[in-house]
Formats: C-alpha cells, structure tokens, sequence
C-alpha cells in the first residue's frame, strides 16, 4: 500500500521543477545552467522522497528519481523551456 501511495504522489508531481521554472520564468532568462540545476533538484528530492517512503531500496528510489526526471525534462522541452540548450 505505501509503494502505491508512493508512486500516485510521485505521479502528481511529475510537472516538476524543470516544467515549473520554466513556466515560472515563462522562457526568459532560462539558462542551461538553470535547466542543470532544476533538473539536479528534481532528481534529489523525487530520489529522496521515494527511499523514504521506505517500500524502495536506494537503487530503486535513484532509478524512480531518474526516470521522473528525465519525463519531467520531456514535459519541459515540449513547452518551450529548452530553448537554452539550443544552438
């Protein structure tokens, strides 16, 4: 039951902080630095909120982290936030 209440609350925060600063500054400023940083974020706390949700060993949460990420780095490329990462 918790690994399920787990991924319903990771899957409710998939929009998560790449999408959401990208939203937040609306394409301006966005540099790929800041892209690195929201995406490190990301991984961090999904990778932590899902070890500690304890039905996850570190390898799993680390993989769920990744996995989020890289979706939530989808979500934010597809709404124009990548641009930076553009030639």
């Amino acid at each position: 039951m918790h690994r399920l209440a787990a991924l319903a609350v990771v899957a409710a925060l998939t929009p998560g902080c790449i999408t959401t600063y990208g939203v937040y500054k609306h394409q301006q400023d966005v540099t790929t630095v800041n892209i690195i940083e929201a995406a490190a974020l990301d991984l961090a706390a999904i990778t932590f909120f899902m070890y500690s949700a304890e039905a996850f060993s570190l390898g799993s949460a680390f993989v769920t982290g990744v996995a989020t990420t890289g979706v939530d780095l989808g979500v934010a490329c597809l709404l124009g936030t990548c641009q930076a990462l553009h030639p």
